[in-house]
C-alpha cells in the first residue's frame, strides 16, 4: 500500500493542480481557466481507447460524447446519444441522422444554410431553392438580397459538378446539392408532376397544363395555391450579364437530363397554371431544387 501511494504521489508531481482544473504537461504551467483538463506536449499526443467496430458496439449504454479510436475505419468515433459518428465522414457531408424525417429543417454543414423540406408522394424535396455559394454561381441581378430570398442561380455545368447527364430515378447526381441530397432528373420531375395530377406520359416539350400542377407548385405570393408545399417563388434567371428571366414573373429549375449543349428544365410562370418542360443551353443560369437520396 505504501508503494502504491508513493507511486501515485510521484505521478501527480508531474501534474499542475489548480482550482479550476488539471493540466498534464512537461513544464508544470497552470491549466487554462476554461479547462477542467488540459494536456500539453511538444512531442507527444493524446491516445484514446482503441477498439474495433464490434468492440465499440459492445459498450453497454455509452455516454453521450464518449470518444474512441476505431481500428477498422482508422478514425475517431464519438457517440451522439443516438448513434456512433465517424469523424472521417464529416468532410463528405452531415453525419447520418436517425431523427430526420421529411418536413424537418435540413442544415447544410458546408455553410450553415437551413432549408425547409416537404414530402410529395414518395419524394422528399427542398421547399426552397438551393443557396450554396458554388464558384461561378450568381444572385439574381447580382444583388445578394435576392440570394437570401430565392437562392442562387447556376449554370448546368456548375449544377452537375462534374457528373454526366442522367435520366435515372433517382438521378444519382449529387451535383452542388449537400450530402444526402441530389439534383433531380427529368424522370424525377415527371414523377412529381404525375403525383400532383398531370396526365401520365406528358413528356413533350412546351407548356403542359393538365392537373393545374403549376398552381400546386407555386407559392401563393407567386400566383399559386401551394397546395403541394413546394413553395416555388419567382427567382428569375438568364446569364451572368443579362438576367432576362424576370424574378417577379418566372422560376426556372435545372434537371440532370441533357444532350449535347442543352439540358432540360422546368419553368413556372406567375400567370400560368401549367409547367413548361423544355431545353436550354447549359450556359444559362437557373435555380436548383434538391431532392433526398
Amino acid at each position: 500500500m505504501k508503494i502504491f501511494f508513493a507511486a501515485l504521489f510521484a505521478l501527480f508531481l508531474n501534474y499542475s493542480l489548480h482550482a479550476q482544473g488539471i493540466k498534464i504537461s512537461e513544464n508544470g504551467t497552470n491549466p487554462d481557466a476554461t479547462a477542467i483538463l488540459e494536456l500539453e506536449s511538444s512531442n507527444k499526443g493524446f491516445l484514446p481507447p482503441r477498439l474495433t467496430t464490434v468492440e465499440r458496439d459492445l459498450i453497454p449504454n455509452p455516454a453521450e460524447g464518449l470518444v474512441i479510436y476505431n481500428l477498422d475505419t482508422k478514425c475517431i468515433n464519438f457517440y451522439n446519444a443516438t448513434l456512433w459518428i465517424d469523424l472521417c465522414d464529416l468532410s463528405a457531408g452531415p453525419p447520418p441522422s436517425a431523427s430526420f424525417s421529411c418536413g424537418d429543417v435540413w442544415t447544410d454543414i458546408r455553410d450553415g444554410n437551413e432549408y425547409t423540406t416537404v414530402a410529395i408522394g414518395n419524394q422528399c424535396w427542398f421547399a426552397e431553392n438551393l443557396n450554396y455559394d458554388a464558384s461561378g454561381s450568381y444572385c439574381f441581378a447580382n444583388d445578394p438580397s435576392n440570394c437570401n430570398a430565392t437562392g442562387r442561380l447556376y449554370s448546368w455545368t456548375i449544377t452537375m459538378d462534374g457528373a454526366g447527364t442522367s435520366n435515372l430515378n433517382p438521378s444519382g447526381v449529387q451535383g452542388v446539392c449537400p450530402e444526402g441530397w441530389h439534383v433531380p432528373s427529368d424522370a424525377e420531375w415527371i414523377e412529381l408532376e404525375e403525383h400532383l395530377g398531370m396526365t401520365t406520359g406528358q413528356t413533350s416539350t412546351g407548356l403542359r397544363t393538365s392537373g393545374n400542377v403549376g398552381q400546386q407548385l407555386k407559392a401563393t405570393s407567386f400566383g399559386g395555391t401551394n397546395s403541394s408545399g413546394f413553395n416555388a417563388l419567382g427567382s428569375g434567371g438568364g446569364t451572368a450579364t443579362n438576367f432576362s428571366f424576370l424574378a417577379n414573373t418566372s422560376a426556372y429549375f435545372w434537371t440532370t437530363t441533357g444532350s449535347g449543349s442543352n439540358a432540360l428544365y422546368r419553368r413556372l410562370q406567375n400567370t400560368e397554371n401549367g409547367v413548361r418542360r423544355d431545353n436550354f443551353n447549359q450556359s444559362r443560369w437557373l435555380s436548383i431544387r434538391c431532392i433526398k437520396d
